[in-house]
């Protein structure tokens, strides 16, 4: 029984690795008194909202101000194919304006093949690399010790070993 419970838990979190819901609201104007025309639009508008919002998560800060033009072409154009499903979870119609508020599940391997064939890296920003430089005085040292400078001695202080452990675990490459 314990090992079902485990196996329906790796299912769920693969299905959920696949594919992103999200809750976004789109607006659209009512024209002639169309409300339907006025609520097909804002939901139009919503789903390409929930593709943008998730694409803005899966791509880099400067990958996405670099690949801007590309992303929201892509986005726009094509936001339909990355929708797997959506439902309108409220709707509300004042004055001109008809809103609805849509929580959508975007396709991530779709997404995320899209961007790649468009030669734009997803995930994480690299960290830079980190370079310390500390000089540690032992008590019964006269000097200081420390790996730079003329007379070059290796040392792995405590300082920079437990400062290290912890940049590392922040995910800086040491």
């Amino acid at each position: 029984f314990l090992v079902l419970i485990i196996g329906s838990g790796s299912v769920f979190a693969e299905n959920q690795d696949r594919s992103k819901s999200v809750v976004v609201i789109g607006s659209g104007t009512i024209y002639k008194e169309d409300a339907a025309a006025a609520k097909e639009e804002a939901i139009s508008k919503s789903l390409i909202s929930a593709v943008d919002l998730v694409s803005q998560n899966l791509i880099p800060l400067e990958s996405l101000i670099h690949n801007f033009q590309t992303v929201t072409d892509m986005v726009y154009a094509r936001a339909v194919n990355f929708i797997e499903g959506y439902k309108v979870l409220a709707e509300s119609k004042t004055g001109n304006k008809y809103k609805v508020m849509v929580e959508a599940s975007v396709s991530l391997d779709n997404l995320k093949k899209a961007l790649g064939d468009a030669g734009i890296t997803t995930g994480k920003s690299p960290m830079p690399s980190l370079l310390f430089l500390i000089a540690e005085q032992n008590p019964e040292e006269d000097l200081p010790l420390f790996w730079w400078g003329e007379e070059v001695v290796f040392v792995r202080s405590a300082c920079e070993t437990a400062l290290s452990k912890l940049m590392e675990e922040k995910g800086f490459p040491i």
